[in-house]
């Protein structure tokens, strides 16, 4: 398999970093656990895992213990939090915005995002998609509908290259990341 930098799919602007739950009671003394929701990051031993850093940081911090839970996708995340199963959840800019919409949950914390390719098409070396345009006709297979990288940009570069979703391609969700 090869990845096409004629398909890669950009993302850039502000993903957030973790959301809370808006809480109507008082935490007892015997809270000293935060629990965390997130999907789960890439297996990459080379690259940092910012949810170590995180977790590290608020238990040297507040004395707490952090437990981090792994969802299969950012609308576990959001439903985790509204239904006060875990304090914060950690996910990007779109889901994020989301959930801050439903009243019940606040932005904690957000950080600018990278330009650089977030999301790539992957085609078989002997593919006859080698540009945007190629997928009209195809199935395309989507990540998870509220996500920023694994949806939302896709469809929007589709939508930019003239391919409309349900006329001119096929949606599928292979499930989180």
């Amino acid at each position: 398999m090869r990845r096409s930098p004629l398909l890669a799919f950009g993302i850039m602007g502000v993903s957030a970093l973790a959301l809370t739950g808006c809480q109507t009671a008082e935490a007892t003394a015997d809270d000293t656990t935060i629990t965390i929701a997130t999907i789960p990051l890439g297996e990459d031993p080379t690259q940092a895992n910012p949810i170590d850093a995180l977790v590290e940081l608020l238990e040297a911090e507040t004395g707490y213990t952090v437990e981090v839970t792994d969802v299969p996708d950012y609308l576990s995340v959001v439903e985790a939090i509204r239904a006060d199963h875990v304090d914060m959840g950690i996910m990007s800019g779109f889901p994020s915005a989301l959930a801050v919409n439903t009243g019940e949950v606040d932005a904690l914390l957000a950080w600018e995002g990278s330009e650089d390719p977030v999301s790539t098409c992957v085609v078989l070396n002997d593919s006859p998609v080698q540009e945007l345009t190629d997928l009209e006709g195809k199935t395309v297979a989507f990540a998870d509908q509220a996500s920023s990288s694994g949806y939302f940009m896709p469809v929007h570069m589709l939508h930019e290259a003239g391919l409309e979703q349900g006329t001119d391609y096929e949606a599928i969700f292979a499930g989180g990341h």
